[in-house]
């Protein structure tokens, strides 16, 4: 109809070109211009969870440079569904201007591990109504060596993409989420255009790094596995099977046998190894707290964890060359 609005709204997370125009009538809710937008762009979430901005001044050409440095909480009025569209425009919108964003509904987030090397980037998609518990999940879900851990042990920052390289290397920098908000209110204060980047940190009190070699491996197979102090033998038992599901599939986690080392990883390891008194009695109990075994952080660049499997014979003669 003649009276219709013309309502150019632009997807956050999306190419700055892809803005789209929505008619809509000034005696329809907000709700209803949900549900046009959902319709138009085949958004995969329900209607009710898209969170629409007006811009408190529209944004003229070029989109690209006039959406650089524009965040939803200080530009822009989240609107509220019951709302008439008449009066959130009392008067027709300028043409050639974006007038609603809307905020990205199933947002990428790319995130890093406290301490490692930016390059070490992964990314995870979530929809905007999900809580940071559930972040935390999903994330724990893609490392198997971080889904026995409490999701409480695990903190989440978010940090500016121009502050990644520091942040890595500075513990506790950056905005801590709480596990109940949405991640929707997590990145109000981020600008539209900028990535959404978290930092994944551990409490060293919680969380170490044993190096581990099993017996029969190549001396150089030594691998890292991240697993929380107030675990036992048993779960790094279980976790180490985890990490080779593949050569050891068939063997039952509780015949793993554990023997604590703090020994150089350098040219002389295998003779090292080779003079370790490694008999049964004198491995890890199933039930010990890996607290009491390691009252001091485990050295990086050494070997802490020696596994032996059932019926692996003396490790002096099982180290493969």
């Amino acid at each position: 109809m003649s009276d219709d609005l013309s309502l150019c709204c632009w997807v956050r997370g999306t190419s700055v070109d892809a803005t789209f125009i929505i008619k809509i009538s000034p005696t329809e809710t907000v709700y209803t211009l949900k549900q046009l937008i959902k319709e138009s762009e085949k958004l995969e979430v329900p209607a009710s969870t898209l969170r629409l901005f007006k811009l408190n001044d529209p944004l003229g050409r070029p989109y690209k440079e006039t959406l650089n440095g524009v965040t939803l909480s200080t530009d822009g009025e989240l609107l509220d569904p019951s709302d008439e569209i008449s009066g959130v425009f009392t008067a027709p919108p300028p043409t050639c201007h974006i007038h609603i964003i809307v905020d990205a509904p199933y947002p990428e987030i790319y995130y890093w591990f406290r301490g490692a090397d930016a390059s070490e980037e992964r990314m995870v998609r979530i929809r905007s109504d999900a809580s940071v518990t559930a972040l935390k999940q999903q994330i724990q879900d893609s490392h198997n060596d971080l889904r026995d851990f409490p999701d409480s042990s695990i903190g989440l920052f978010v940090i500016s993409e121009g502050h990644l390289l520091e942040s890595l290397n500075t513990n506790n920098d950056g905005t801590l989420l709480n596990g109940r908000q949405k991640i929707s209110a997590c990145f109000e204060g981020t600008t539209v255009l900028e990535t959404l980047c978290v930092v994944v940190q551990f409490p060293r009190q919680d969380v170490i790094t044993l190096n581990y070699w099993i017996i029969g491996e190549d001396i150089r197979a030594i691998f890292g596995v991240k697993v929380a102090m107030t675990q036992t033998v048993s779960d790094l038992k279980r976790l180490i099977k985890g990490e080779n599901a593949a050569t050891l599939r068939t063997t039952d986690t509780r015949l793993l046998t554990l023997w604590n080392v703090s020994l150089l990883c350098d040219d002389a390891l295998k003779q090292t190894i080779e003079g370790l008194d490694l008999r049964p009695e004198r491995s890890l109990h199933s039930v010990k707290r890996l607290s009491t075994i390691f009252a001091e952080p485990p050295v990086p660049e050494h070997l802490h964890i020696i596994v032996g499997l059932p019926h692996t014979g003396e490790p002096s003669v099982m180290i493969a060359s």
